[in-house]
């Protein structure tokens, strides 16, 4: 019998849940907002109770728990190191370790823009490429960096963040989290598009000179 996962994704605006094998097929799944009272309940406290209410008395034994989460998340030790603002409390949680005690399963934590990167090259759109780079568009923008068949992940887990840099310092477009210049700052009312797609360049692509 293949083991079986509980996947938890936990957005800006919902947490959606899944039963997922080892060969990526998804069991069941299920969908609860995070946002319903304007964060006043801890997000956290809303993706526990989530999942209390998904796993049934009939659910399959679980091997373990991956999340994946919004913000940067520093995937070593399981625990939102920063956000762009938008969400109430959610800098320092520690998601790994909350989880596990909860539920006393291992869990496994990184940010969705990268989980997002992962799933593609390992069933998606992108699988049998080594150097890839995927966009997330949602309540904000996100983005993981494929290598050499490596995900960038920098020394915390916070490599890759295409989402959330500075480019115009001096007159830029205000974002949520005060500052000013950001790539993509986040906006409410973000309209989501369906789907992924991934640019796929010609090999002598890859040995292009960029301007910096």
């Amino acid at each position: 019998m293949s083991k079986t996962y509980l996947g938890v994704d936990i957005g800006g605006t919902a947490v959606k849940l899944g039963l997922v094998d080892e060969n990526g097929r998804v069991l069941r799944r299920a969908e609860r907002s995070v946002s319903f009272d304007g964060y006043k309940t801890p997000i956290l406290d809303t993706v526990q109770t989530a999942i209390r209410e998904f796993l049934t008395a009939d659910a399959p034994r679980l091997e373990g728990i991956a999340v994946s989460a919004t913000g940067q998340i520093d995937s070593r030790r399981g625990v939102v190191a920063g956000t762009c603002g938008n969400f109430p409390g959610w800098i320092g949680v520690d998601i790994k370790g909350t989880l596990e005690r909860a539920f006393g399963l291992p869990v496994t934590v990184a940010n969705d823009a990268n989980c997002m990167l992962l799933g593609e090259v390992w069933a998606g759109a992108a699988k049998g490429y080594t150097d890839v780079i995927g966009v997330t568009l949602g309540t904000g923008v996100g983005g993981g960096i494929l290598t050499g068949g490596r995900l960038l992940e920098g020394a915390r887990g916070l490599g890759g963040e295409l989402g959330h840099f500075r480019l115009h310092a001096l007159d830029g477009v205000a974002c949520t989290c005060g500052a000013i210049g950001w790539s993509a700052p986040r906006r409410p009312g973000w309209t989501r598009p369906t789907g992924v797609r991934f640019l796929r360049l010609p090999p002598q692509a890859t040995h292009a000179r960029w301007p910096c």
